[in-house]
């Protein structure tokens, strides 16, 4: 019993989603995912959440084709989080590929980490099979890696003047 603990404990610390935010311009910001640890079987939905006070609008939901996405809004109805969902339609689809979602952020700062769930759907009420928080970064926009390059070319310039 105890190693089956110890196993089933490690199978969890193994399952992560990592994500990469770019923005898109304004407060558009596409979100970009990374799967690791994970085996879907058929009826298997990854839910992402997005808190209704920081998100404004989930679009362009986007997953490998073994995947069939649904976006339900933020504060519809009202309260209620935003979610990505990807239902699995067949056993131990391939994780690789994209999973992406646009969305509009209301925070102030860039947009970071959500809550997500694994759930088997075939069963009444549904089994959570896995749960965490995403973890990632924001891709600085265009205009910060031209700030950068000013303040390298400054620097270099110094030092050729010396």
């Amino acid at each position: 019993m105890f190693l089956l603990a110890c196993s089933m404990a490690a199978s969890l610390q193994a399952t992560s989603i990592s994500f990469v935010v770019t923005p898109l311009g304004g407060n558009q910001y596409e979100y970009n995912y990374t799967l690791t640890g994970f085996d879907f079987l058929a009826n298997d939905e990854l839910d992402i959440s997005f808190d209704h006070t920081l998100y404004g609008a989930l679009s362009n939901g986007v997953a490998p084709t073994a995947y069939s996405v649904l976006l339900f809004q933020p504060n519809s109805p009202p309260g209620a989080a935003g979610e990505y969902s990807a239902l699995v339609g067949v056993d131990h689809p391939p994780i690789t590929g994209t999973f992406s979602v646009q969305v509009t952020y209301l925070g102030t700062g860039s947009p970071g980490y959500q809550p997500f769930a694994v759930y088997n759907d075939s069963t009444t009420p549904l089994t959570l099979l896995t749960s965490g928080n995403t973890s990632g970064s924001t891709t600085p926009e265009p205009a910060s890696w031209w700030l950068s390059g000013v303040g390298f070319s400054m620097i270099a310039a110094v030092a050729v003047v010396r």
